[in-house]
């Protein structure tokens, strides 16, 4: 009989050490929401709403160089790193036997700069492959941070080049095959030199809040 009393004891000491530890879970739960809200953790500020089109932030044909034909866009594009809203352009060069003969521009919209930020960190830049050439000398003032690399494949005697960047609450990515005669690194370095004195004039007008 007392040891059946003793596992009751046991049995309420045991439940009552379950709700006391579920409570005190619940308020350090309540607790750590309460700040996480309060510093803005859990919802950080939004961008201002822009007075002009993630499409404005495009290039056209006319900043590329001679040779060059739009092959599509500007069109919505569904990738592994769209959020909101994305659009991109493709180019094609014009006579031509590279084997590879396009570039493309593309822009990401998101919900702030953090989140650009933090899915450029962990999406985009680990993409990036080969190395910075020792020829390109293009530094960014605008964007928070930036790649440019190049890279090639064994088997093709063509080189890809790639720049992206943060720009706010955008992601901006230029993507090109160099080119005899159609895309050279200077030629890059221009379109991207272009690009950003797009992106900064539009991003200088006024928002609203």
């Amino acid at each position: 009989m007392g040891q059946h009393l003793l596992i009751d004891q046991l049995d309420v000491d045991v439940k009552r050490q379950a709700i006391s530890h579920k409570h005190t879970t619940m308020w350090i739960a309540l607790l750590l929401g309460f700040l996480m809200l309060s510093c803005g953790v859990d919802q950080p500020d939004p961008a201002p709403t822009r007075p002009f089109s993630t499409e404005d932030l495009l290039i056209t044909l006319e900043d590329m160089p001679p040779g060059w034909q739009v092959r599509s866009g500007p069109e919505d594009l569904r990738d592994s790193i769209t959020v909101g809203e994305s659009l991109w352009i493709v180019f094609t060069a014009e006579d031509t036997v590279a084997p590879f003969q396009t570039a493309s521009h593309r822009v990401y919209q998101y919900h702030n700069h953090r989140q650009a930020t933090q899915i450029y960190q962990s999406d985009v830049q680990v993409g990036h492959w080969g190395e910075t050439p020792p020829e390109w000398k293009y530094e960014s003032s605008l964007a928070s941070t930036y790649t440019f690399t190049c890279g090639w494949y064994n088997d093709i005697s063509q080189s890809v080049c790639e720049w992206s960047g943060v720009y706010e609450e955008y992601i901006i990515v230029f993507h090109a095959w160099l080119i005899p005669d159609r895309m050279t690194l200077q030629d890059i370095e221009r379109i991207v030199g272009g690009i950003e004195t797009r992106t900064a004039e539009y991003l200088s007008l006024n928002t609203s809040e």
